[in-house]
């Protein structure tokens, strides 16, 4: 007999860091806090967002590689998990800025880097971005 995989997300829980699969209620199942709406991108969304935010994602992969990490050492230097780095590398979730403080951090750089690494993944842009 085969058990079906489950794709259910998992979250941790900033205020107790309780590892749950994300609840249907939105909030914590042993401190009842409310977790933070994450937003994913819809094809449709993309034209709403510049394209640096766009392919922060790819810039954020690009570091940890070459910082040698996989996105599961990431994700607990962050304290989130894998799947979230997942979403923002594949470009499905933008981070906020206080995210991509965390990821910068995280990657021992600063958030003024990440988008200076966006110059290899933005074909349209011909001047840098600065600083």
């Amino acid at each position: 007999m085969k058990i079906a995989a489950t794709t259910r997300a998992t979250i941790r829980c900033p205020h107790c860091n309780l590892n749950q699969f994300l609840p249907e209620k939105g909030c914590c199942r042993r401190c009842k806090q409310a977790f933070k709406k994450v937003q994913t991108i819809t094809e449709s969304m993309k034209n709403d967002y510049p394209s640096s935010a766009i392919h922060i994602g790819a810039a954020i992969k690009s570091k940890r590689i070459n910082a040698g990490m996989t996105q599961n050492v990431l994700a607990g230097m962050m304290g989130t998990t894998r799947a979230y780095v997942s979403a923002v590398e594949r470009e499905q979730v933008v981070p906020s800025i206080n995210s991509l403080e965390t990821f910068a951090r995280a990657l021992r750089t600063d958030v003024a880097e990440l988008f200076l690494e966006l110059r290899h993944f933005t074909s349209n842009r011909t001047t840098p971005i600065a600083a």
